[in-house]
C-alpha cells in the first residue's frame, strides 16, 4: 500500500497548482488530503466548484492566512506556498510556518510563483490605457531583472526569503 500524501497548497487561489499539477500528476489512491488555503473567498468558492466529485473528501479548501494558518504541526509530507509569500506582510513568517507544519526530516517544501508574467502586457497594460489613461507609465518587467530571467529571479527571491526563516540544519535542493 502506498504512503497516503497530506499536501497543502498555501495561498492557493483557484487551485492552479492543485488542478494543473498535483491532480494530473498523484494517482487518487496516493492522496490523503489536500488542504488548499487563500485569503481570498471569491478565489476559494472557484476552487469548490473544481474539485471532482471523486476527490470531493480529498480536497479541502479554507480561509486561511498563511503567516498564521493554525493547521497541526509536523502534519504535511508537502507544503506549496505559491506566490503569495512574496506579498506577505512578514515574509519571513510564511517560510517558518511551512517548516513547523512539514513532518520532520521528510517533509518538502515547494515555492511556485510565475514563468513569466504575460498578464502584464495582455492585461493590467491595456486596463490601464483604458480606465487611468493619464497615469505614469510602468516600468518593463525585463528591465526590474536584468540579465536574469523572470522565473529565475522569483526562485531566487524566495530561496533568500526561507533562508532567513529556516535554521541553517535545514537541507536545500534546487
Amino acid at each position: 500500500m502506498p504512503t497516503l500524501l497530506r499536501i497543502l497548497d498555501n495561498a492557493s487561489g483557484i487551485g492552479t497548482l492543485v488542478f494543473r499539477a498535483l491532480i494530473p500528476n498523484l494517482p487518487a489512491d496516493q492522496i490523503a488530503s489536500i488542504t488548499a488555503d487563500d485569503l481570498d473567498e471569491n478565489y476559494l468558492a472557484v476552487l469548490r466548484r473544481r474539485v471532482p466529485k471523486d476527490l470531493a473528501t480529498k480536497i479541502h479548501a479554507a480561509r486561511l492566512d498563511q503567516q498564521s494558518p493554525g493547521l497541526e504541526s509536523d502534519h504535511f509530507d508537502y507544503v506549496f506556498n505559491n506566490f503569495g509569500v512574496f506579498f506577505a506582510p512578514s515574509d519571513e513568517t510564511v517560510p517558518r510556518e511551512t517548516l513547523r507544519m512539514l513532518k520532520p526530516a521528510s517533509g518538502v517544501a515547494g515555492f511556485t510563483s510565475w514563468n513569466k508574467i504575460s498578464w502584464w502586457t495582455d492585461v493590467l497594460l491595456p486596463a490601464l490605457k483604458k480606465h487611468l489613461p493619464d497615469a505614469p507609465p510602468l516600468p518593463d518587467p525585463k528591465a526590474l531583472f536584468p540579465g536574469q530571467d523572470f522565473a529565475l529571479a522569483c526562485a531566487l527571491l524566495a530561496k533568500s526569503i526561507a533562508a532567513r526563516a529556516w535554521p541553517s540544519s535545514v537541507a536545500w535542493r534546487s
